[in-house]
């Protein structure tokens, strides 16, 4: 006989997890394994890019229903349109900086050497070697065939290049901002709030771009749409132009490239930028 209470006997150990690399993680416990992108390499696009100085001035160009190549890591490394308006970047994708890609949109700016044609005829060749304070900010994305016909939406910043001088006389600026959308028909806009910051100088853009189909656009000048942020910009003489378009099934993403010339500093900005509705 006994007192002692009858056990099953020691708890066995746990199962050991078997680890694989993509568990590995970073101090603030983010994967360091980048998730492949899908959706864009192979996908009719829609885009556009702000680059200089072929034309010794800023520039916008629109791309419609372009194709483009990627790399393993999102970034784009040439594009070109159904009517012959093509850009390829330096092979060396080491000099692709601001990149993004989420797999409906991408942005980036090519550095390095950048060659193509700017246009239908061929005869506004783009060659160009552009250092680190300059570029060809592009983005592109899966574009909208079914806009929405109401209500309205908000679109906060997914991601943006550094807005660059033409000249590369400073180091990249920042930018940040957001969009409101009217999808009415009646009156379909996409109101800016769209702050740059470069070299000293700074701009808000804030004002109406209207919507074509899933493309919008606008042009702006002192007090109308365009505004200088400190006693050095836009004191007289600045305009803006803003170009972009509608990405995704229902429009979840909208990519914009824009132009900002300032007279008085003699100088032109570039960049682009990657919005999400909330």
């Amino acid at each position: 006989e006994t007192v002692q209470i009858p056990t099953a006997g020691p708890t066995p150990l746990p199962p050991i997890g078997e680890f694989v690399q993509g568990d590995e993680r970073t101090t603030n416990g983010e994967s360091v394994i980048s998730a492949p992108v899908v959706g864009l390499g192979g996908s009719v696009l829609s885009g556009t890019m702000a680059y200089c100085c072929t034309f010794s001035s800023a520039q916008l160009a629109t791309i419609s229903d372009g194709t483009a190549t990627f790399d393993a890591a999102g970034r784009m490394t040439g594009i070109s349109d159904a009517i012959g308006q093509n850009f390829f970047a330096d092979p060396d994708v080491t000099k692709i900086v601001d990149f993004g890609n989420d797999g409906i949109i991408a942005w980036g700016r090519w550095t390095g050497n950048v060659t193509g044609a700017a246009s239908i005829d061929g005869l506004n060749a783009i060659n160009e070697i552009y250092d680190a304070n300059k570029g060809l900010h592009y983005v592109v994305g899966a574009p909208t065939a079914l806009m929405p016909q109401i209500g309205t939406a908000t679109y906060s910043l997914l991601g943006a290049t550094r807005p660059t001088l033409t000249d590369g006389s400073a180091s990249p600026g920042t930018f940040s901002g957001s969009l409101t959308v009217n999808f009415d028909v009646s009156n379909p806009i996409v109101r800016m709030n769209l702050n740059v910051a470069v070299g000293g100088l700074g701009y808000l853009i804030n004002g109406n771009a209207g919507i074509s189909g899933n493309t919008f656009s606008g042009s702006y000048s002192d007090g109308a749409g365009m505004n200088g942020t400190n006693s050095s910009s836009c004191l007289s003489g600045c305009s803006s132009s803003v170009a972009g378009f509608f990405a995704g099934a229902a429009a979840e993403r909208a990519g914009l490239a824009y132009k900002i010339s300032d007279s008085f500093a003699g100088k032109d900005v570039l960049g682009a930028a990657a919005f999400k509705k909330q």
